[in-house]
């Protein structure tokens, strides 16, 4: 049976811009103070461009959890974190790839049941069961470049969500879309994942909406960091973990860990 849910819409508060790269000389703080370096490279190719790219996004996500930590990109990436600061559950989060779309549900059902008539369609797995399955229109609705922001919010009955706040592009597409479409399912997709697939019960029209979903509020606030900055271009992959320790530091006011403003 399909997931009957409503949209909910919502004029969104509190939304931010996104966080600064942090302005300082990139091997200092390691060379002075110690922390951890970490390298992260490419899984596969990757142009130059790509990976410029990948380092403004994983700054932008590292920086909400360690906000003096840096990103440079050479021939990898190498992150720098002061001590105490690097979190390596934290890090993976920040390094998926936050490839996010509305879809039109097909079908849904057992995914061994389903079966994909044409290259336009697709087969993702529910969130929650693997064994469930959506067939999907492949050609997105709304994606990642259509929202201007994101917050993890909590819906009417205290359950976690994203508020997400839709680019002028973006609202006139799913405000058409869902005008078009009352009364049928479309899926919430993030990294290739099912997170729910509302019924529209009705057109909905306007830049903010809240999206429901099978979110706990770990995954809400990390879905909504991830849109925020952007999705990565490539896939990565971390190489190397190391320790820097400075004899000494302790004394050294420059070591002081400081609070974020």
């Amino acid at each position: 049976m399909r997931h009957v849910l409503s949209i909910l819409v919502a004029g969104l508060v509190g939304f931010g811009g996104v966080a600064r790269a942090n302005p300082v000389d990139p091997n200092a703080f390691l060379q002075l103070c110690g922390g951890t370096r970490v390298i992260v490279a490419p899984f596969g190719a990757a142009s130059r461009d790509e990976m410029d790219q990948a380092a403004r996004v994983v700054q932008q996500r590292i920086s909400t959890w360690a906000p003096r930590a840096y990103v440079k990109y050479a021939a990898a990436l190498e992150l720098g974190f002061p001590i105490g600061m690097f979190d390596r559950v934290a890090l993976d989060e920040s390094l998926v790839r936050g490839q996010f779309s509305f879809q039109q549900v097909l079908n849904r059902g057992a995914i061994t049941d389903l079966t994909i008539a044409d290259s336009v369609q697709v087969i993702l797995p529910d969130v929650l069961d693997d064994e469930i399955g959506y067939l999907l229109e492949a050609e997105a609705i709304i994606d990642a470049t259509m929202i201007r922001d994101a917050q993890a919010n909590t819906d009417m009955n205290g359950r976690p969500s994203v508020s997400l706040l839709f680019t002028a592009d973006g609202a006139a597409a799913f405000g058409q879309y869902t005008t078009d479409h009352v009364g049928e399912a479309f899926a919430i997709v993030s990294d290739r994942r099912v997170f729910s697939a509302p019924v529209i019960q009705t057109a909905i029209l306007g830049e903010s909406v809240m999206i429901p979903g099978n979110f706990t509020a770990i995954e809400a606030e990390n879905l909504a960091v991830t849109l925020r900055s952007g999705a990565l271009p490539v896939d990565l992959v971390v190489e190397k973990v190391e320790d820097v320790v400075v004899d000494g530091q302790a004394g050294n006011p420059s070591c002081t860990p400081r609070t974020a403003e």
